[in-house]
């Protein structure tokens, strides 16, 4: 969700996942981030990480897929009551 609106994520490792971990390392890798996983948020904190989300060049997303582009705009639009459901 961060990624939507520009703001810095972190990933916050407190506890084993049965699921294991894959899911995150899958993103670090789409986003060409290092994977760095934090315990506690003081060490978020006291991090000097610059390394945001969303580096995908959103551009070339919206020029391969321009109808679905759309339909995604306005779906989140209308799900943050921006616009109406009609």
């Amino acid at each position: 969700m961060a990624d939507c609106f520009n703001k810095p994520n972190f990933w916050l490792y407190d506890k084993k996942l049965n699921e294991g971990t894959l899911k995150f390392e899958d993103y670090f890798a789409s986003q060409n981030r290092q994977v760095r996983m934090f315990n506690y948020i003081d060490s978020i904190l006291k991090s000097n990480c610059d390394e945001y989300g969303n580096k995908i060049n959103l551009n070339l997303l919206i020029e391969a897929f321009p109808h679905f582009s759309l339909f995604f705009i306005l779906s989140m639009l209308q799900s943050h009551h921006f616009i109406s459901k009609r």
